[in-house]
Parts: C-alpha cells; sequence; structure tokens
C-alpha cells in the first residue's frame, strides 16, 4: 500500500510545537529537582500533541494560550504513563537515556510520574472547562483500568477483543484526548472525534507490538519486555491463532518457544501486512489525516 503524501507531518506547524515544548520544559523544570529534570527522556515526535494541533488549526485560525496549556497537559500525562510504564516493565532505556528508574529507583520514578500527572491537572484547572477536566479524568482513568488488565492477564492467553479492550485503554484513550481536546474547545456535545484518535491509538499500539521485537538500538529504548514479561502482545496473538500448542509453553513461561515460532514462521511480517490493512482502512475514511498518519507509520509501508 503507498499512501498519497509526504513523508512528513508537513501540514503541522513547527512553531506551534517548539511553543508547546518550550513550555512543557519550563513546567518540568520549575517543578522538578534539577539532576531529575535533565535526566527525563528527551521529547518525542510528540505524535499526541501533532494530532491535537491539526484539529485545533482545523477549528480555529490560531492557537490560544488556554489551547496551549491544554496541549502541554495532554503531553504531561503521556509523559507520567511513560515513566510509570518504565516501572512497570522493567526498562532501562527510554529514547536513547537510561529511564529514571534505572538512575534513581522504582520508588522515586513513580514519585515523578505522579507529580508531573499533578502538573498536568494544575493546567487543566487554570482552564476551568469543566468538560475538559472530565475529558482528562475518564482517559486516565481508562489508562489506569487498561494496564491494570494487562497485569492481571499477565501469562495468560487473551482473545483479539480483550486485546483491544486493554490497547483502547493503555494506548487509545490517550490518542482519542488529543481528538477531543480540541472539539471540546470548539463546543461539540458529542465524542465522534475521540473515536478517531482512539483507532490512531489502537494501530500504534499493534506497530509498537511489532518494534518490541526489534534490537532496542534500533527503536531507542528497552525491547523483548513483552513477552519476557508474560505481556500478550499483537505478534503472540497471532502465533497463538496459528499454533494453539504455543499457549501452554507461553503460561510456563517458554517465551523462547514462541519467540522462535514467531520468527521462523512469518509472523511478523502477517502482523505488518494487518496493519498495513486497518491503516489503509482508516485513511480512506479520514483521507485529510493522510501525511500524519504517514508520518507515524511510513517504516511499514516499506
Amino acid at each position: 500500500m503507498k499512501i498519497n503524501g509526504q513523508n512528513q507531518f508537513d501540514n503541522i506547524e513547527e512553531k506551534d510545537l517548539e511553543y508547546v515544548r518550550s513550555k512543557i520544559k519550563e513546567t518540568l523544570k520549575n517543578s522538578l529537582p534539577e539532576n531529575v529534570y535533565d535526566s527525563l527522556p528527551p521529547s518525542g515526535k510528540m505524535l499526541r500533541v501533532r494530532l491535537a494541533v491539526m484539529l485545533f488549526k482545523k477549528f480555529f485560525k490560531k492557537l490560544s494560550e488556554e489551547h496551549i496549556k491544554s496541549l502541554v497537559a495532554l503531553e504531561l500525562v503521556h509523559l507520567a504513563s511513560l515513566l510509570h510504564d518504565d516501572v512497570i516493565d522493567h526498562s532501562v532505556m527510554r529514547r536513547g537515556k537510561e529511564t529514571i528508574n534505572v538512575l534513581f529507583g522504582d520508588t522515586t520514578a513513580v514519585a515523578v510520574g505522579d507529580i508531573v500527572l499533578v502538573l498536568a491537572f494544575e493546567l487543566v484547572e487554570e482552564i476551568g472547562i469543566e468538560k475538559l477536566r472530565k475529558a482528562f479524568l475518564k482517559v486516565i482513568k481508562m489508562m489506569s483500568v487498561g494496564e491494570m488488565l494487562e497485569q492481571l492477564n499477565k501469562g495468560k492467553p487473551i482473545s483479539r477483543k480483550t486485546y483491544f479492550e486493554i490497547v483502547n485503554g493503555k494506548s487509545g484513550s490517550l490518542f482519542g484526548l488529543s481528538t477531543w481536546i480540541p472539539s471540546i474547545f470548539k463546543g461539540d456535545s458529542n465524542n465522534d472525534y475521540y473515536k478517531i484518535g482512539e483507532k490512531l491509538g489502537q494501530y500504534y499500539q499493534v506497530a509498537d507490538d511489532i518494534l518490541d521485537f526489534e534490537k532496542p538500538e534500533k527503536v531507542g529504548k528497552s525491547t523483548m519486555l513483552d513477552i519476557k514479561n508474560g505481556i500478550i502482545s499483537y505478534p503472540i496473538i497471532l502465533a497463538f491463532e496459528k499454533e494453539s500448542s504455543l499457549v501452554k509453553a507461553y503460561e510456563k513461561n517458554d517465551w523462547k518457544k514462541v519467540y522462535n515460532f514467531i520468527i521462523n514462521n512469518k509472523i511478523l511480517e502477517q502482523a505488518k501486512d494487518e496493519l498495513n490493512g486497518m491503516i489503509t482502512k482508516f485513511v480512506q475514511t479520514y483521507s485529510w489525516l493522510n501525511n500524519y498518519v504517514m508520518g507515524i507509520f511510513n517504516q511499514f509501508f516499506k
């Protein structure tokens, strides 16, 4: 499949992203010890903020300070979730740097994540829009429930349906918030735009599951974590569907047997093909997101 458009997020104004990035740094620097602030993972592509900016520009001529605050809060929630995830997953690398839990310990990493989450809510409270506040609360609850379900199902075989229920909480909800925030400012009474972001979050998680089988230096973070920690990812589900006897091996923590099956039977290629189909259908419906989608998933369509 070839998605039309540039291989860049060319309809996003970088100056808006840089301004949001500067406000994030300012907020964190004023609230954390210098050694902790300096050790935070560097800013990534800000995919969720980029998505929100696209919709803000669709609805408004320019971003207001309240819009910016909501974007900063959005990215801070994401950062808090990464800090907590690194503790849960025992990650040692994030965006090419040692994780906070490695440098300062799990307890400190959790505390830093909590502080970052509070900083996000302080900004939401400053904006003072009740529906926005409830949206942030709902999404953070969904993220927490998704994480809880994933942990409760560690080492257990799960269906695609259960997998996507977990993914909608852990990943889909925050992407959903990205598209929900601008529509709230616009005054929409429904959650239609949330569903657009939620779908993208699903696909992003499938892609992330595939990348978990790559080498750490290629993706800039610890890999092989899901399969070693008993977390059922998309390629593992595909492997179970093709060879049911792998379930018993996985339940006995014989992850190497499952891994070898995935590699030897081209399960990752199958996962990429299925992701390709999901993305194709999505961009046919939301063609205005072509360039954004290509900017995320380009490596899967080469």
